[in-house]
Formats: structure tokens, C-alpha cells, sequence
């Protein structure tokens, strides 16, 4: 499969929210993907066969950087997306933040093992953190130094 990565730009917004609606249950609105393109962070956008199918979005602030928010397209989950999407973004943030820090359900297990592998670590817990169906559930912190 051919992937095609890139700037987000608000011309994207529609597709990413209807990703973005389409995988969380709570999910950002439309103002907050606003906000960080205005605040110049790094959204990235993934494309196959011309269609967006994810995206990512990364803050750098100081030495420390934190992925907010990364998301594929359920049709197209499974196929190495996620991980060439923030390797990538990785890769271009290593030379302006010492370390990448996000946070990841505790229920969200296949994250989990991509970010694992990806060579972060656990270093924390945020308790009651997510809002979910049956009421609040635990993020994992995990980080990476870059």
C-alpha cells in the first residue's frame, strides 16, 4: 500500500472529523483541531489512493512534546497506518523536543503494544482520566526520549 503523509490543513477538517466521529466516543470538536493548526502544532495527515484515512497531531512545548491525538480510519485500521504515520512525525520532531509523552486507555490494548514497540514506556497513570460508556476509565502516560 502506497501512503502519502502531509500537512493537515483546515481544507482536511471534514474528513478528519468524520474519522475523528467515527473512532472516539468522545470526540474532539471541530474548534479544537482549529486551535492547533492555528497554534502551528504538528498535524500531520495520512493518504492512500487519494483518500485520508488518518492523521496525528503532535505539541511541542520547551523540551517536551505529546502526541494529542492519532486516529485511522476504522475501514482502514490494521495495515501499519498508526505506526508509519508517528514514526514519521517522530522522526521529524526528534531535533526540537527531548522527550514524547501521550496518554492511552487503559482498555485501548493494541495501542498500547504499537506504542510499546515503538519504544515508550509506562510512566504513569491518570486515574478516571477518559470518559467512556460505563463511566470514567484510566490513561496510561507513556513516553519516549527522542
Amino acid at each position: 500500500m502506497s501512503l502519502e503523509l502531509g500537512t493537515m490543513s483546515v481544507d482536511d477538517l471534514e474528513q478528519v472529523l468524520d474519522i475523528e466521529n467515527r473512532v472516539h466516543s468522545h470526540p474532539w470538536q471541530r474548534s479544537a483541531f482549529e486551535t492547533r493548526l492555528r497554534l502551528g502544532d504538528q498535524c500531520w495527515v495520512a493518504r492512500t489512493q487519494g483518500q485520508l484515512v488518518a492523521y496525528a497531531i503532535i505539541s511541542v512545548v520547551s523540551v517536551d512534546a505529546e502526541l494529542l491525538n492519532i486516529s485511522v480510519d476504522p475501514r482502514w485500521q490494521r495495515r501499519g497506518i498508526a505506526r508509519t504515520l508517528l514514526s514519521a512525525q517522530i522522526a521529524s520532531i526528534e531535533t526540537l523536543a527531548e522527550n514524547l509523552f501521550l496518554e492511552v486507555r487503559v482498555s485501548n490494548h493494541s495501542a498500547i503494544a504499537l506504542y510499546g514497540d515503538l519504544d515508550f514506556i509506562e510512566v504513569g497513570r491518570r486515574h478516571k482520566y477518559y470518559p467512556g460508556p460505563k463511566g470514567r476509565e484510566d490513561a496510561l502516560i507513556m513516553a519516549r526520549v527522542l
